[in-house]
């Protein structure tokens, strides 16, 4: 199911952070080093780059990177199953996991090629170590592995490296000074600590752009952790409103009985709450733990509409049975709604034609990237032989020219060098070319143009079409929810 939902937004090119891993991974697997068009890098973590890059090098960028979230999703759906099947029970697990499936940012992220679903992965392996060091302490060493594999993937998982100990403390105190325990938080903080020691032999010091949104961009800690909270309660932007109500309820009936689970998730929450730049991503791994509670407290409140659930997730009877109706059709809304308005820029398109009371461009991820992708067609449909297609930038132009465009078509950056010359833009007058003419726009937001300039004598060898269906540009997860 995880890859009939992933498969639809395949031909989208990557962009922004996945555009950059690709080419890191590229870089560090043929040349030896990490850097970008021959640059040094010190801002994304490695490993993502480093994991993707023989998928890249088997299929290509787009699909490669594509393909490299997907199998982390297949990862985190079987991850999450085992955690939950061993702390919880097979009804939680399984309807967990189902959930997850449809969870309208696992399914972006798994499009997407970014590097939190590897994220989440390692999370998950790294409570997975942790639970089975209570009888075995030798597993210590396997929960320092991930923790040091996830915090050279992303930041999230920093703060773990202060919870495990105070965890410990609390919950087992003769562990604290275990040598096993003790040589796992040095495993994993030594794994960590290589890119630090990487950025001052290499980079001459440690500041890079993510230092700078903390330091330059941050409201304050207090004021900025209430515009993340306020950000994160979007229902587009958390685990959906009835799950969320749901999880408040299972966080109370359970979370007393799930200390592990519900600590773990405040710690892997707890830097991004403060953290300026926000997104849906940066909050998953929380996610996963959070929609267990939330099937926790459905469970919970339908037994005691009806009946318990001792062999099963069965329909209850008599009373529970309505109520199990109705929230069944409104996840099912609720999520398929979610899907289609996140995920897929046509089903968006389509809703967005059908209600005009809301926005039309609502920002997202996919939706750029739809009706870019309309653009896109109509170049490939009409472009003359030889053309060339004007994108932004050296990067874009290199994991770009293999795959979007037409064989015989050139991808260059930022100027033409030959005419015809195409570009897709979303402002008319925020172009490349020096004499352009809109050759196609697209009907719906953000509104995709085709930007031609001809070879003189003009010649419209290209017919105009305005209004056609195009693939939004790929927008940068940064600018949408992706």
């Amino acid at each position: 199911m995880t890859t009939l939902l992933w498969l639809p937004s395949i031909d989208y090119p990557i962009v922004s952070d996945t555009s950059l891993y690709a080419l890191l991974g590229e870089s560090f697997w043929t040349k030896g080093a990490y850097a970008v068009l021959g640059e040094l890098h010190g801002k994304h973590l490695p490993v993502h780059a480093i994991f993707s890059y023989p998928l890249v090098a088997a299929f290509g960028y787009s699909i490669g990177m594509k393909l490299s979230t997907l199998l982390a999703g297949f990862g985190v759906l079987i991850a999450s199953f085992m955690l939950l099947r061993r702390t919880w029970s097979l009804e939680i697990a399984v309807w967990t996991t189902i959930a997850i499936v449809f969870h309208h940012g696992f399914i972006g992220m798994t499009s997407l090629g970014s590097a939190d679903l590897l994220l989440t992965f390692f999370f998950l392996l790294t409570l997975h170590c942790y639970l089975s060091a209570g009888s075995n302490p030798r597993w210590y060493l396997g929960m320092g592995l991930f923790l040091g594999l996830a915090c050279l993937t992303r930041y999230n998982l920093v703060p773990l490296f202060a919870f495990f100990p105070f965890y410990t403390l609390w919950k087992r105190p003769k562990h604290l000074w275990n040598p096993w325990f003790i040589s796992g938080m040095l495993l994993g903080a030594v794994l960590f600590s290589l890119w630090f020691i990487r950025a001052f032999v290499v980079l001459g010091g440690f500041q890079n752009d993510y230092t700078e949104d903390l330091t330059g961009k941050s409201a304050g800690l207090i004021q900025q952790f209430f515009i993340n909270v306020q950000y994160y309660l979007h229902p587009l932007r958390n685990i959906l409103p009835i799950l969320l109500v749901a999880s408040v309820y299972g966080v109370w009936k359970a979370g007393k009985k799930q200390p592990f689970l519900l600590t773990s998730m405040l710690a892997v929450w707890s830097l991004f709450a403060i953290w300026p730049v926000l997104n849906l991503r940066y909050a998953f791994p929380g996610y996963i733990i959070l929609i267990a509670f939330a099937v926790a407290g459905l469970l919970d409140a339908l037994s005691r509409l009806g009946r318990s659930f001792p062999a099963g997730p069965r329909l209850p009877v008599g009373q529970g049975r309505p109520a199990l109706i109705l929230i069944m059709l409104g996840l099912i809304l609720s999520h398929g709604l979610a899907l289609c308005l996140y995920q897929y820029g046509s089903c968006n398109a389509l809703w967005e034609r059908a209600i005009d009371r809301i926005p039309k461009n609502l920002g997202l991820a996919m939706e750029g990237f739809y009706t870019w992708d309309q653009a896109r067609d109509y170049v490939n449909r009409y472009a003359r032989q030889g053309a060339q297609v004007v994108v932004a930038g050296k990067v874009n132009a290199i994991v770009m020219g293999e795959g979007i465009f037409r064989s015989d078509l050139s991808v260059v950056a930022d100027t033409p060098t030959a005419c015809p010359s195409y570009e897709i833009v979303y402002v008319p007058a925020d172009t490349r070319l020096a004499s352009p003419a809109t050759v196609f726009q697209t009907i719906d937001a953000p509104t995709a143009y085709v930007m031609l300039q001809r070879c003189a004598p003009t010649s419209a060898f290209a017919p105009s079409i305005r209004g056609a269906t195009a693939d939004r540009p790929s927008p940068s997860p940064e600018r949408g929810e992706g």
